[in-house]
């Protein structure tokens, strides 16, 4: 059933599949995924605990999705609805329902215990959370109201959740955030959210800043489109980047004309309190009868992503690609291959100009397969990923979840099997490590097993394993970023380098370096001349060299230095190339002149001579 994916077209490659959970676990229903820019975060999904449904949540750190743990201890009743929050440091928030209440997990951080989970709100339903870069967050849900339901929100900063003053919906108590009308927020990086929603049939959306939130709601969806009338709208997804001036709302608009109904999915750009006209984003062309839903959309800090649509006509995935803050291009159909069936798409931000498609088809009748694009740096999907084996079962109600960090990296999960026994299934999709760098450009060892260092690699999904090549030839590999090299060298340059390789079987090549074996330390004579008499100069001849060894083809680094102490507390400077020095004694009495000579390798010899000053 599980299998390796097949190799990544494009700069990203996909690892191995992974099971977080299942068969023996019963995981029944996925959350979601969410990972921070800095590669941190978590999957959050639903599974049974003696008959009753409990959340659950495997969390990413050190580039490993770890063993999950269950967030809701102490409730004893069902929970549904999991969706989760990831933020820089590893903070993960995970909300949820149980038995009719608002409650949220809480981790501080990578190496903190999940808190007990806290209530925020009785009756409710809905939730949905976002976090920015910077921590905080925002989260919406439907709530009971006198008389009915309201759209309500929750700030979350450092640590403390605190309620927005008011509810969000046009009409108290009205129904609002129900059925297809379900609440969506998203959080902008300079912290302000915008939460849309359903309410009497119409979309609606309202900025909120910290706990309070815009005096003017905006209505989004128009009474008419391409020359229909509208029926109702719901469904409503929404994204925005760092600036929260510029939020992209797509939904469901049910249109009628002439007695036929259809539905399309149609997106608005806010600008400020502006709202742009809706705009089509199925593909659908004017006069067609196609239906398309599913709205899905996400952008990255800059505006940049996707917004997604299912034709429902022929089950086909259409791709919009969204430019600087959220500016609509040219729709497409993503899926390369034909499905039988409905296709429901997923999009994920990997950086900041990049992003990323996830979704299940069925090629065949009851062959379904999990398939991710990518589009790094700009609008242009890459070539299609398979994700899953072909043929694989796959519980289709929960579709495909995805995220991705600032670097390129993402994870695609999903649910796969048979009735009864149910696994929780993942991808990694990791992207290019960086290189591995020589500490130094040129280094000389006195050992013949010399040590090697470099830079660790760039990368936020490890484990990074580092080859060493030497003089042409992989010698050694190593997860560390230092080796001594196990084989002996002769004397001489050697040119290496690092390649680093991450678990998605992407590689580097970091720039080459050399290191200079020399293990002879250098020849020195000496001969004294001149009268040995107090004011007299004596001159020393030194003959120093640095020989290579005795093995075939080796070479010696070379004469670094010679140093002279004259044994009567003067020396000389250290110089490369001294062949004759002078000398004067001011008095009498034996002194011990002591030459030491260096090679480039730090190989040092020292000469002694024994001269006797005379009256």
């Amino acid at each position: 059933m599980l299998a390796s994916p097949a190799a990544a077209a494009g700069s990203q490659a996909p690892g191995p599949v992974q099971v977080i959970a299942g068969p023996d676990s019963d995981p029944t229903s996925l959350g979601g995924v969410s990972i921070a820019r800095d590669g941190t975060g978590a999957i959050a999904y639903l599974a049974d605990v003696g008959g009753v449904q409990h959340v659950f949540v495997s969390r990413l750190a050190g580039g490993v999705f770890q063993p999950p743990v269950r967030v809701d201890p102490g409730l004893t009743g069902a929970s549904s609805q999991p969706v989760e929050a990831a933020g820089n440091g590893g903070v993960v928030l995970v909300a949820f329902i149980n038995s009719g209440n608002l409650y949220v997990a809480e981790t501080p951080g990578s190496g903190d215990a999940w808190k007990r989970p806290i209530e925020l709100h009785a009756d409710a339903d809905n939730p949905s959370i976002q976090m920015s870069n910077f921590g905080k967050a925002y989260l919406a849900y439907t709530a009971s109201a006198a008389g009915g339901t309201d759209v309500d929100a929750d700030y979350f900063y450092a640590g403390t959740w605190s309620a927005v003053t008011a509810p969000l919906n046009v009409s108290p108590g009205d129904d609002a955030g129900t059925g297809a009308g379900r609440p969506v927020v998203a959080t902008a990086g300079d912290g302000v959210a915008i939460v849309a929603w359903g309410e009497n049939g119409h979309v609606y959306s309202r900025r909120v800043w910290g706990t309070s939130p815009s005096v003017e709601d905006e209505l989004l969806d128009p009474p008419s489109f391409d020359g229909e009338t509208e029926v109702s709208a719901g469904d409503p997804s929404i994204s925005v980047g760092g600036d929260s001036s510029y939020p992209d709302i797509a939904f469901d608009e049910q249109l009628s004309s002439d007695g036929h109904t259809q539905t399309r999915v149609l997106m608005t750009r806010l600008i400020a309190e502006d709202v742009e006209p809706a705009a089509a984003v199925d593909g659908i062309g004017t006069g067609s009868s196609d239906s398309a839903g599913s709205p899905g959309i996400a952008m990255g800090e800059y505006g940049t992503g996707f917004v997604l649509a299912s034709n429902d006509t022929d089950d086909s995935l259409i791709a919009t690609p969204l430019g600087s803050n959220g500016v609509l291009g040219a729709a497409g159909v993503a899926n390369a291959t034909a499905s039988v069936s409905p296709i429901v798409g997923v999009p994920a931000i990997t950086g900041a100009r990049s992003s990323m498609i996830a979704w299940e088809q069925t090629p065949f009748p009851s062959q379904s397969e999990v398939v991710a694009r990518f589009a790094n740096g700009g609008s242009t999907l890459g070539a299609p990923i398979q994700l899953s084996a072909t043929g694989a079962p796959l519980q289709t109600g929960d579709g495909v979840a995805a995220a991705g960090d600032n670097a390129l990296d993402a994870a695609v999960a999903w649910i796969q099997g048979d009735p009864g026994a149910l696994s929780l299934a993942l991808v990694q999709l990791y992207a290019a490590p960086g290189t591995a760098n020589p500490s130094r450009k040129l280094a000389y060892s006195r050992s013949s097993h010399p040590m090697l260092r470099w830079s660790a690699a760039s990368d936020r999904w490890g484990p990074v394993s580092y080859e060493i090549t030497l003089d042409r030839h992989m010698v050694a590999s190593t997860t560390a970023t230092s080796l001594r090299l196990p084989g002996s060298l002769i004397d001489g340059p050697h040119t290496w380098h690092v390649t680093a390789t991450n678990p998605g079987g992407l590689h580097s090549t970091g720039s080459s370096a050399t290191v200079f074996v020399d293990t002879v330390p250098p020849r020195v004579r000496l001969h004294l001349s001149g009268r040995r008499l107090p004011r007299q100069v004596l001159t020393l001849h030194i003959e120093a060299a640095d020989r290579p060894a005795p093995q075939h083809g080796a070479k010696a680094s070379g004469l670094a230095w010679v140093r002279i102490s004259w044994g009567d507390g003067s020396r000389t400077s250290k110089q490369p190339n001294i062949r004759r020095a002078e000398h004067v004694y001011t008095r009498r009495g034996s002194y011990r002149i002591t030459v030491r000579a260096a090679d480039k390798a730090g190989n040092v010899t020292t000469v002694m001579l024994r001269v006797r000053i005379r009256k």
